[in-house]
């Protein structure tokens, strides 16, 4: 198991707000509302899909289970198996309320002080601005009118049941900057992650200046802090756990973004990906005197924040404005 070395660590000013980011509104806040078990709804609600494809296909159909696990989510991925975790886009449901959601988010992640909070809240606090993505886990396949999928089922009203089954939430942003138009579409694809690399940078600053950084069985490509430890001496409650968040020191790039195409449209790639982790452990059956070993990981969310490159983002107006006399 990892071994969680307290550091030392200066605390400093956290500095204001960037403004090299924004949220991509169109693309909305995503629950990727994922379960692994079948279950009957004492009063099932099905919100309607957003229609990015038809009812019976998923609109996501490219992640396998092994990839995911490599990356570290809460998945268990069978190396003789070509598992996939498939994902529809749907409403958010109308029996539930979207800032007990996102509140969720923010205390899970350590973020109820974060400076940028109340933009985050704000937008995610209406409903026409979220989607739920329906996930399920199942063997590569292919689905059609005649083998469907099966629609997204809740139970109405469930509140906490909705936020405990979401495994990652994912938010896109860009950059504020103008597009660089005059230059290659390399260019325009290495500018469109530079909000999601600002919005990274934020992030780290934000938490280096709240929590003690530790270090994670010396992984030199993450940053590590604790956000709640109840292990400690003379800390004694009814569910005593370690709360950890992680976060990669370079977010992720994908220099093969043509194959990574977004649902929202055929001009929409996902060209970068930050992966942050808020993870709990508890105490394993072997720990020593040092209570910073032993540690056994009992739960994990994940926070995507997203870049998307529009390859149309410097095509002309479709319908320009008539030039008046």
């Amino acid at each position: 198991m990892r071994q969680l070395l307290l550091c030392l660590l200066c605390v400093f000013a956290l500095p204001a707000q960037a403004a090299d980011w924004e949220i991509d509104a169109p693309l909305r806040l995503h629950y990727a509302y994922v379960y692994t078990s079948s279950f009957e709804p004492t009063q099932p609600e099905s919100p309607p899909s957003l229609g990015l494809s038809p009812a019976f296909q998923p609109d996501i159909n490219n992640i396998y289970l092994q990839d995911l696990s490599t990356l570290g989510f809460p998945v268990t991925a069978q190396a003789d198996r070509k598992d996939k975790l498939y994902l529809k886009l749907y409403h958010y449901p109308a029996s539930l309320d979207p800032e007990q959601s996102f509140f969720r988010v923010l205390k899970n992640f350590g973020l109820l002080e974060y400076p940028a909070s109340s933009t985050l809240t704000t937008f995610a606090s209406e409903r026409s601005h979220l989607a739920v993505k329906h996930g399920w886990i199942a063997p590569e396949q292919t689905y059609s009118a005649t083998q469907p999928i099966a629609p997204l089922q809740l139970d109405a009203g469930a509140q906490w049941t909705f936020d405990d089954e979401v495994m990652f939430t994912s938010l896109y942003v860009r950059p504020t900057n103008p597009a660089p138009c005059q230059q290659s579409s390399e260019a325009l694809v290495d500018w469109s992650r530079t909000g999601m690399q600002a919005f990274h940078r934020e992030l780290v600053a934000y938490y280096q200046a709240t929590y003690p950084e530790v270090t994670a069985g010396g992984d030199p490509n993450w940053h590590s802090f604790i956000v709640r430890n109840d292990l400690l001496p003379g800390r004694f409650t009814n569910d005593p756990h370690l709360q950890v968040i992680r976060l990669p020191k370079q977010p992720l790039t994908f220099a093969n973004w043509q194959d990574l195409p977004m649902p929202q449209g055929p001009h929409l790639f996902l060209s970068g990906l930050m992966l942050a982790f808020a993870e709990e452990y508890v105490l394993g059956p072997n720990d020593g005197p040092d209570i910073y070993l032993g540690y056994t990981r009992r739960s994990a969310q994940v926070l995507e924040i997203g870049a998307v490159h529009n390859t149309q983002s410097c095509a002309p107006p479709t319908n320009p404005p008539l030039d008046r006399p």
